[in-house]
């Protein structure tokens, strides 16, 4: 079934990219407690915890970055150059492998430390936790100074519509950038 809209029937929403910088104060938050959390309830052997927190942090990291690093460094030139970036639809699997990496580090690899050492399952999570908040802080830097460095500001853009069952559709999404 195929569908056609008229330009009155669709509509563009925007809003700021990576996010709104309350999120850089909630991730300094996070960061802070989790580390905080990590120190006051450590049980292991303190070399040990940390080795393993270390390891936690830095795999949420890499593994929560390297998406959004890769989808913006394929659309950075086009999006300088033109000022808008339409961003292309996973696909198959790779639209899966993200999710699927972080579902085996979130779920899976802290179970099977459980079970093997229950002390350390605290240094696991928090590393985690600590992971996720130090690339939401770097990726929002390196995007704010990407930006500021070709005078830019950039948004994210929807172009929505509703359907015959009266559903909202995203017709097409990405990046816009304005000079400032």
């Amino acid at each position: 079934m195929s569908q056609t809209f008229s330009k009155k029937d669709s509509w563009i929403e925007s809003r700021e990219y990576p996010e709104s910088r309350n999120q850089v104060i909630i991730s300094v938050l996070i960061f802070i407690l989790a580390a905080a959390a990590f120190i006051n309830f450590s049980t292991a052997d303190t070399s040990i915890s940390t080795t393993f927190y270390a390891i936690f942090a830095s795999l949420a990291f890499s593994i929560i970055i390297f998406p959004h690093y890769l989808e913006f460094s394929a659309i950075s030139g086009e999006l300088a150059s033109q000022g808008m970036a339409k961003m292309k639809p996973l696909k198959g699997l790779s639209r899966f492998m993200p999710m699927l990496s972080l579902a085996l580090i979130f779920l899976v690899l802290p179970i099977m430390i459980m079970l093997i050492t229950p002390t350390l399952i605290w240094s696991s999570i928090t590393g985690i936790i600590t992971g996720f908040a130090i690339q939401r802080l770097t990726f929002f830097i390196f995007i704010k100074n990407w930006s500021r460095s070709r005078h830019l500001e950039v948004t994210r853009y929807n172009i929505r519509a509703k359907n015959e069952l009266g559903k909202h559709i995203v017709l097409e999404h990405g990046l816009k950038a304005e000079k400032i």
